[in-house]
């Protein structure tokens, strides 16, 4: 293969790769960085019982108590609020800086199945900045290909 040739197969590759970062930073385009949530506290669970996030979103989070006090506890955030009282809701805020699944818990003694009221949070890779990623590597690799394929004219 000629070197003409290698830089345009270069050229190509990097568009690709840009093409590709470009679709996944879209797919999360429409998301806002702010993802907020009321979850519903009861004997014994939580509603939703799962609360997905993308990395280096702010989370905030509405707790309502419907029949006696609760607690909310994110144990690996440090996210806590205790004495939730029926008809008066709490809010809590922190920004998602960590991925995994970290188990949410009620804080506060409810009763006999306390220990087993439990929710979760998925904190999932932030695709907004591999994909802006991908699209600079791409297009870094494009433009070195093209100055390098003129040089040699």
């Amino acid at each position: 293969m000629n070197r003409h040739k290698m830089l345009l197969v270069l050229i190509v590759i990097g568009i690709a790769v840009g093409t590709v970062g470009m679709g996944l930073a879209a797919a999360q385009q429409q998301d806002s960085y702010v993802k907020q949530f009321t979850l519903k506290a009861f004997r014994f669970g939580f509603e939703p019982a799962r609360l997905v996030v993308n990395q280096g979103d702010i989370v905030v989070i509405t707790i309502e108590s419907v029949d006696a006090i609760h607690g909310f506890y994110i144990e690996d955030y440090e996210v806590r609020q205790d004495f939730i009282t029926p008809g008066s809701p709490e809010t809590v805020s922190f920004v998602a800086d960590r991925m995994g699944m970290f188990r949410i818990h009620c804080s506060t003694i409810c009763g006999s199945l306390h220990p087993f009221m439990m929710a979760q949070l998925e904190v999932q890779p932030n695709l907004r900045f591999i994909g802006s990623f991908f699209v600079i590597s791409g297009l870094s690799v494009s433009f070195i290909a093209y100055v390098w394929m003129r040089k040699e004219d």
